[in-house]
C-alpha cells in the first residue's frame, strides 16, 4: 500500500518593513492573491462553523504581530490628533485675516499713490 500524499498550499507572504521612517506591512510578491486562497478553501466545501475558525486563525496568527498599544495611549494619540487640527484650522483662520488685512492696506496705500500696484 504505497500511497501517494499530495499536499496542497497556498501561501501568503508578509513583509514588514519601514516607509518614511514609519513601520508599514504589505503581503510580498510570490503570495497566494485572495482569490486563489479563497478558491482553495471553497474547494474544500466548509461549513459557516469552519469558515468562522479559519478567520479567527487568521487573526490569531498576525495578532501575535500587534503592536499593542493601551486604550490611554490610544485616546492620548486621539486628543493630540484632535487639538493639531484645532490648531491649524486656528492658524488658516489667522492667515486669512492677516491676508486680508494685507489686501486692505495695499489698496488704501494704491489709492493714495503712495505705491504702485503690486503683482
Amino acid at each position: 500500500m504505497n500511497e501517494k500524499i499530495e499536499i496542497d498550499f497556498r501561501k501568503i507572504k508578509i513583509i514588514i518593513g519601514q516607509e518614511k521612517g514609519k513601520p508599514c506591512v504589505w503581503v510580498a510578491d510570490g503570495s497566494a492573491t485572495p482569490v486563489d486562497v479563497k478558491s482553495f478553501i471553497n474547494k474544500m466545501q466548509p461549513t459557516t462553523f469552519d469558515k468562522t475558525r479559519y478567520n479567527k486563525d487568521i487573526r490569531k496568527c498576525l495578532r501575535e504581530y500587534e503592536i499593542k498599544m493601551s486604550k490611554c495611549s490610544q485616546e492620548i494619540e486621539q486628543e493630540l490628533i484632535k487639538a493639531h487640527k484645532i490648531w491649524e484650522e486656528r492658524l488658516q483662520k489667522d492667515r486669512e485675516f492677516y491676508q486680508a488685512r494685507i489686501d486692505k492696506l495695499e489698496k488704501i496705500l494704491i489709492q493714495n499713490n503712495l505705491i504702485k500696484e503690486l503683482d
